[in-house]
């Protein structure tokens, strides 16, 4: 292993590590070394992901890559609005995140964003490893890859399937070789997700493509209920984008005609008032490296019983997803009553997506003897309309209070987030370091991890959540 820290655990300036292609000089502040646009593959569009080439001499690593190309996020007033970045189809990278003073190989988290399998990347500073790496002890690493037409599109002699999923299976194999250069420890994965990301960790726990290239998971605000994209569905996504770039070939058009095409090809999707709100790109049943159809929710635990799960919800997770959408703000807006039939309205269709779907994984991964545990967040400001809404959990599991303090969904509570998150962010890295959110044995490495404030059973048939975040 690398000599990352000094004897304070304090280092400045730059640092050098080795890995697979080359050296890499990464930058050290704060109590944090970053490592950041490391190219873990290449691949030109249409193309699965191949080995990134090596470099000679020693390659800077103190800025993040480009992003996929992609459109806006329709979340903006919700979240916020993400870190300035390049998009670029070269987005193959990723970044880590490792405490300065490193005493032993440490658990390592390996964070999938989400945003439909449409937007976002993990190199945005909403996910930064900072709080996670000094206050649980861990390197947590942030994966870039294709999304929309460039990772899911399925088009036979266009594009084959599923690009999306084997990028991150690429991304996977590079950091079981090379993690143990920052720190890491390789057997001690940790996959955590959310919404998309969530759903696909699910979907690599679902195809032996992934098998042993992680030993846990932690799955929030996942869309399992949706299941996987069926090969129809893909089929007839492919059709409108064929009317949509009206005779333009999708290998060799600008990525702005792509994009756009795309754009109107979901927009046609959807359906009138866009009413039809499933995500039109997706890990496709059936085609590689799925081997055949097959429920996300019974899929997981038959073909990886052997990864631990911690996997839970927040508790009104369809009313950020409806207050995006023109027609049901309106219903809210209307009259005083509407803002409880939007609610209810929001919790009758969301159940079956995101909690009782939850539920059901839960239960089939302990059926299949795995150890698993469940949580729901319900924090949120008092008399916000969005309630604890999707994606409210991000900055309570990143912090990062510059990068979220401003979020519309917080209220300006900063405080309140920081002290659950505080509580969340100790589960998650002690369940990386332990198979057990609740565990009582001291860190591998020289500062022990703190005591539990209460206990947090293992999910049981039929239970209810093992724990709630924030309910007042």
């Amino acid at each position: 292993m690398n000599d990352l820290g000094s004897a304070d655990g304090v280092v400045s300036g730059s640092l050098e590590v080795s890995v697979e292609q080359g050296r890499l000089r990464g930058s050290a502040r704060a109590g944090v070394l970053r490592f950041r646009g490391i190219p873990y593959a290449q691949a030109a569009r249409f193309e699965a992901a191949a080995p990134a080439p090596a470099w000679s001499g020693v390659r800077e690593a103190a800025m993040p890559g480009p992003i996929c190309p992609q459109p806006s996020s329709p979340l903006d007033d919700v979240m916020g609005r993400p870190s300035a970045a390049e998009q670029a189809e070269d987005c193959l990278t990723l970044g880590i995140t490792a405490p300065a003073a490193l005493t032993a190989p440490l658990p390592v988290m390996v964070w999938l964003h989400g945003g439909a399998y449409l937007v976002g990347a993990g190199s945005y500073d909403w996910y930064d490893g900072a709080a996670l790496a000094l206050e649980g002890d861990v390197i947590v690493v942030q994966v870039n890859y294709r999304l929309g037409v460039f990772g899911y599109l399925h088009w036979p002699g266009v594009s084959p399937p599923n690009l999306g999923v084997g990028d991150q299976i690429a991304a996977l194999r590079w950091i079981t070789r090379n993690i143990a250069a920052f720190g890491g420890d390789p057997q001690r994965i940790t996959l955590f997700g959310q919404s998309a990301g969530g759903h696909a960790i699910a979907a690599l726990m679902s195809t032996s493509a992934a098998r042993g290239l992680f030993q846990r998971a932690i799955i929030q605000s996942a869309h399992l209920g949706v299941g996987f994209m069926k090969p129809a569905r893909a089929a007839r996504l492919a059709g409108l984008l064929r009317q949509a770039l009206a005779g333009d070939d999708p290998r060799s058009c600008s990525v702005e005609r792509l994009l756009s095409a795309q754009e109107r090809a979901r927009a046609q999707l959807a359906g009138p008032g866009q009413l039809d709100s499933t995500p039109a790109f997706g890990p496709i049943a059936g085609l590689t490296p799925f081997a055949a159809a097959s429920s996300l929710v019974r899929a997981p635990s038959e073909r990886s019983p052997e990864v631990d799960l911690l996997i839970g919800t927040v508790h009104d997770e369809l009313r950020s997803l409806f207050e995006i959408n023109p027609l049901w703000r309106r219903l809210r807006l209307a009259h005083p009553a509407g803002a409880r039939l939007f609610a209810w309205l929001a919790a009758l269709i969301g159940a079956p997506i995101f909690q009782r779907a939850a539920r059901q994984l839960a239960d089939n991964h302990v059926r299949a003897g795995a150890s698993v545990y469940t949580y729901e967040l319900h924090w949120c400001p008092p008399g916000s309309a969005l309630g604890a809404c999707h994606v409210i959990d991000l900055p309570f599991v990143f912090g990062g209070r510059a990068a979220w303090e401003a979020a519309p969904m917080l209220g300006g509570l900063w405080e309140e987030v920081d002290a659950v998150g505080r509580d969340m962010r100790r589960a998650w890295t002690r369940f990386a370091h332990f198979g057990h959110p609740d565990a009582q044995a001291a860190s591998p490495s020289k500062r022990a991890v703190p005591r539990a404030s209460r206990t947090w059973p293992k999910h049981r048939l039929g239970a209810a959540t093992g724990r709630d975040f924030g309910r007042g």
